[in-house]
């Protein structure tokens, strides 16, 4: 925190918020397609079974491991360094689908995990999700995220094995498309493969479902701008940065630098 003055730990507030922002972004979008502009529903839809306008999520789901040390400065070279390591469940996709559950909007989450001790434990915390579309693969490892932070905060290192995201593949995700044609909204992450995200974009524009995106960084926002797949896009939640690459992908015009903040 020192090296960057607080900048760090600003920014992992922020991503906090701005997860707690989309989520709520999509609930409220979602509510007023299903009673009104300004309607708030009565009762909240707490049934996992098949609803015919339940909406759709499709990403990637992390299990996350947060090592933090003791002290501000870490010692190399096969030393243990003393602290704590932190076990959470991530993943754009399974946040989003995690927290319109938890709003009472349980939408069907497809995405796909290993048959593995990761995986178990992803089924056990997300019991209270749709999750009978994520794909069960015994040959790829459950995504995982493992991030190293000094003792104030500051980001030192992380390593992810997200492979088994390309999995998410058109082919298997096609099994739901009626699911798809008669979903209240689509919401994509950026971890799903460019075929996968361009055959949803297909299914939702013929069949007039509003579809969201969250480009979950820099280089994956543009997934929907190298082809037609952003005219069938109704919300996204990009950042600055991301939203230049937006930008840059349909050949317009981006300032030399980007604001600290937009107001």
């Amino acid at each position: 925190m020192e090296l960057t003055q607080g900048a760090s730990l600003s920014a992992n507030i922020a991503l906090i918020k701005n997860n707690a922002k989309v989520g709520s972004r999509i609930a409220c979008a979602l509510a007023r397609r299903r009673h009104g502009k300004h309607a708030i529903p009565s009762e909240l839809q707490t049934e996992k079974q098949a609803n015919p306008t339940q909406p759709v999520v499709i990403g990637g789901c992390n299990i996350d491991f947060i090592a933090k040390a003791n002290n501000d400065i870490m010692k190399f070279g096969g030393v243990t360094n003393p602290g704590s390591v932190y076990q959470s469940f991530g993943g754009v996709g399974r946040n989003l689908a995690d927290c319109l559950s938890r709003l009472g909007i349980a939408p069907l989450f497809i995405s796909a995990i290993g048959q593995d001790g990761h995986a178990e434990a992803f089924l056990h915390n997300c019991s209270h999700m749709d999750t009978s579309a994520v794909a069960r693969l015994p040959s790829c490892n459950t995504a995982t995220y493992c991030v190293v932070i000094t003792g104030t905060g500051e980001l030192c290192m992380g390593i992810g094995d997200m492979d088994i995201h390309q999995q998410i593949t058109e082919q298997y995700t096609s099994q739901f498309e009626e699911r798809l044609r008669s979903a209240s909204l689509v919401c994509l992450d950026g971890n799903i493969p460019v075929s996968t995200l361009d055959y949803v974009c297909r299914v939702a524009k013929d069949h007039n479902v509003p579809v969201w995106y969250e480009p979950t960084d820099f280089n994956k926002a543009s997934k929907p701008f190298v082809s037609d797949s952003w005219r069938a896009l109704m919300y996204t939640s990009p950042n600055l940065g991301e939203l230049r690459s937006m930008n840059e992908a349909l050949g317009l015009p981006v300032p030399a630098e980007l604001p600290s903040e937009m107001e």
